[in-house]
């Protein structure tokens, strides 16, 4: 963090993708007041959340959803709750497409490429800090 405290995302990220609804996480906070999140979500547990909280639309729509942004938030502060109050995740953004070797967002190996997802996410990386008016 900006702060100088040193937090390894990796533990972050490994709670966050066993949340039923997450596919891949990438924790930002380096140089950064807070912790914030990007996520991709599971399509087949997304369509069965869809369903049973009868949300119209398509998966885009059902992404975008309350429901599955207040899902999220549920898992994300039961994560937070058993962190350090620096090692908090504050906001997260869901990402419309899905990590992918094609995309070059995942190794052959299936392990996520850090540096590939902030460059081709840094739009959505700066709005999670943008919205931020507080001071710290």
């Amino acid at each position: 963090t900006s702060g100088g405290k040193n937090i390894s995302p990796g533990n972050i990220e490994a709670d966050l993708m066993n949340l039923p609804l997450v596919e891949h996480a990438v924790v930002i906070g380096d140089s950064r007041h807070y912790l914030s999140v990007l996520l991709t979500l599971k399509p087949d547990v997304l369509q069965a959340f869809a369903r049973q909280h009868q949300l119209p639309g398509g998966p885009v729509d059902w992404a975008r959803s309350t429901a599955v942004h207040e899902e999220l938030q549920r898992g994300i502060d039961a994560i937070n709750a058993r962190q350090a109050r620096v090692a908090h995740v504050r906001k997260f953004s869901v990402l419309e497409s899905a990590f992918t070797i094609d995309n070059g967002c995942l190794t052959p190996t299936q392990k996520i490429r850090r540096n590939v997802v902030q460059r081709q996410y840094a739009e959505e990386i700066e709005a999670l800090y943008r919205e931020d008016t507080r001071a710290s």
